[in-house]
């Protein structure tokens, strides 16, 4: 398969993944995901066949859309037909959950969650 051909078939194949939901959407999706700002252009391209996907954005739209990183390459599954066990996207949407929480509380309760937080990662960092 030629390489304009792959990257039209990855296109259709995310094009039938976003269904109904914009490409706003799944872009700023993927941002949140990912930690940096993805364009709605950036999108565009990828769906339109003429980018190929960098690894992160690859990995970010297989969460969104909870499928493998193997279909959105090639429309196949991997061998074995074993799904992997949704972690990633459950995970994600408690982060999402518990930011929310935090987005609501009054100034001095989030800096008492933030010193609480950066205890705990100094905590990860040391053992």
């Amino acid at each position: 398969m030629q390489r304009e051909q792959f990257l039209k078939a990855i296109g259709k194949r995310l094009k039938e993944l976003r269904g109904d939901r914009s490409q706003e959407n799944i872009s700023n999706e993927l941002s949140k995901i990912l930690g940096e700002k993805r364009t709605k252009e950036a999108y565009q391209h990828y769906e339109a066949g003429r980018r190929l996907l960098p690894s992160d954005v690859l990995w970010g739209l297989s969460q969104i859309y909870e499928v493998s990183t193997d279909w959105i390459l090639s429309g196949k599954e991997k061998a074995g037909g074993k799904k992997q066990p949704e972690i990633l996207p459950r995970f994600y949407k408690d982060t999402i959950s518990m930011a929310e929480i935090v987005q609501s509380l009054p100034a001095e309760k989030k800096a008492a969650v933030n010193i609480i937080l950066e205890a705990m990662r100094s905590m990860n960092k040391k053992g």
